[in-house]
């Protein structure tokens, strides 16, 4: 911790300084937010309000506010008493809250900590494009628009995008340049700042609108014409959600991904891209595009045609796009024009070292046939030898008709059925959310039960599942306001003899009854293997 020296300490102080900070150290690593914590430690004495500030100044907030604006008066009050403290911001968060009008009329510049409390004089931008001159250690920034966050919608107000590219601008460009995370949301913005910085490795972008200096090749703006591109992008983390215009092809000039997260409808068409390039030729970063993201563990998406393109390299190379990952997670909407089935088909073979396999398919239509609905049993095959967690949730509109679920049951009965001997599965889990009314709760446990059963004879089999650990049930119900207070009470905890006839042979075939909650709405019932064979009873929590 960096200590000013200018600081007139009291002479008659019980213990030396070094003491104290050595105190202020060891009780800020023990709080897992310590800025109450050091709030409170700053009113023992002076030192300790010395000591405790770079611990309070951690995290700040600027924004477009009025200069009377109270938090404004007080970080100026700070930085002006004590320079050096600058350099104990890790975390800004940017807010952007007024209209265009607005800004122009309560924004004075900060070119320096004394701009904080200085009237405006200029008509200037706001705020943004110094602050990096005295904030010299922001590691994560924040830049997000309240007017609109909360309502998931986009400001395409071109003063707002100024804003944004001003701050992140100078961010980039500093000679501190120490900026690894970037969160934006709900704002429009140049792809171009963002790949000036040099340091970025987490980004996480929700709600916002992007474009690239190629999209338009006559038009950059006048305050990124001189943005530098570093040698080499560093971003390991990205996470879309929402997003409109981002460039997917872009991602083949990040080797180092690690994980990526999807939300997303579709990316932005690049065509423009290759003959950017060209004229740029300069640009190192963009010259060797990846054929396989060699360090990409981690992706979640809700689009598999998404995931496609970044197939496209490996799959004209005969290689794997992503041989290292360890984790999918797969959540998508399914309808009766929908292809997403093959397009997951085409992305899995992709994963050559895949372990943890989880989808949620959400049918927005009654059951649409074998060649629309994904079928568990193709998924499974393409990762059998190495798979080791299956997680599986099947959802759907109430007002949809619950029969399909017992086909959609005996298609995944089928897929586990197809891959048995020859798996590494340890993990299974099986959940059906909010597909059920009161009234179809017998229908829906009489036509699945056979189904259910068939399940119960193959996991019985340890031969079938030689590495099986857990097995997890969940169920949710839909109950109406008049079910829920006439509900009888073998009604409620329906689960209680229903699971255990499902499943009469795992009750006594050496597995436990590791964790159950029974419920009126919901059930989680899970099954443990023992290292020996018992014959073991049926216990349930209920939970009132």
């Amino acid at each position: 911790m960096a200590m000013d020296k200018n600081l007139k300490i009291h002479p008659d102080r019980a213990f030396p300084l070094e003491i104290f900070d050595l105190i202020v150290k060891e009780y800020a690593s023990k709080c897992y937010n310590p800025y109450r914590e050091m709030q409170s430690c700053a009113l023992v004495c002076k030192d300790f309000a010395f000591l405790a500030r770079p611990y309070i100044y951690n995290s700040v907030e600027f924004g477009p506010y009025g200069i009377n604006n109270r938090n404004r008066l007080r970080l100026a009050e700070a930085f002006i008493s004590s320079p050096r403290l600058g350099s104990s911001v890790k975390r800004v968060w940017y807010t952007i809250v007024h209209s265009k009008s607005e800004l122009r009329d309560v924004s004075p510049p900060v070119n320096e900590p004394q701009s904080l409390v200085q009237p405006l004089t200029t008509p200037n931008i706001d705020a943004s494009s110094s602050l990096h001159e005295f904030l010299t250690g922001v590691e994560d920034v924040r830049i997000a628009h309240l007017e609109v966050e909360r309502h998931d919608a986009v400001c395409l107000d071109e003063e707002c995008t100024r804003l944004s590219h001003a701050l992140l601008k100078g961010l980039a460009s500093s000679p501190f340049s120490n900026v690894t995370s970037l969160v934006v949301q709900s704002i429009r913005l140049n792809f171009k700042v963002i790949l000036s910085m040099p340091s970025l490795r987490d980004l996480t972008s929700e709600c916002c609108d992007w474009w690239s200096p190629w999209d338009d090749p006559g038009y950059d703006e006048e305050e990124l014409q001189d943005i530098t591109y570093p040698p080499h992008l560093l971003l390991q983390c990205l996470f879309l959600e929402q997003d409109r215009g981002f460039p997917l092809k872009l991602l083949f000039h990040f080797p180092d991904l690690e994980s990526i997260e999807f939300r997303i409808n579709k990316g932005s068409p690049t065509r423009h891209f290759p003959s950017w390039l060209r004229k740029n030729p300069d640009v190192r970063c963009f010259q060797n595009p990846v054929v396989s993201f060699e360090n990409l563990t981690t992706i979640e998406s809700n689009n598999a045609k998404v995931l496609s393109v970044l197939c496209r390299n490996a799959t004209k190379k005969n290689a794997h796009a992503f041989p290292s990952l360890r984790t999918f997670i797969f959540r998508c909407d399914q309808n009766d024009t929908d292809d997403t089935a093959e397009a997951l088909y085409d992305v899995l073979p992709h994963m050559p070292a895949l372990q943890n396999f989880e989808t949620t398919i959400k049918y927005r239509h009654e059951w649409l046939g074998d060649n629309v609905e994904v079928q568990p049993g193709r998924c499974l095959n393409f990762c059998r030898a190495t798979l080791e967690t299956f997680r599986i949730r099947f959802s759907q509109l109430h007002e949809i008709d619950f029969s399909a679920n017992a086909f959609r049951l005996r298609n995944l009965v089928a897929g586990l059925r197809s891959i048995s001997g020859s798996n590494r599965i340890k993990d299974l889990e099986i959940e059906f959310a909010q597909v059920l009314r009161g009234e179809e709760l017998n229908r829906w446990k009489k036509s699945t039960l056979p189904v259910w059963k068939q399940l119960d004879a193959l996991i019985a089999d340890s031969s079938m599942f030689p590495a099986l650990k857990t097995l997890t049930l969940s169920t949710q119900v839909s109950l109406s306001f008049e079910e829920r207070h006439s509900i009888t009470h073998e009604k409620k905890y329906w689960q209680v003899d229903f699971w255990p006839d499902a499943f009469p042979s795992l009750h006594t075939a050496g597995y436990q009854v590791e964790h159950a909650v029974a419920t009126y709405n919901q059930s989680r019932y899970s099954f443990i293997r023992l290292p020996n064979e018992t014959i073991v009873g049926t216990v349930l929590e209920e939970h009132k």
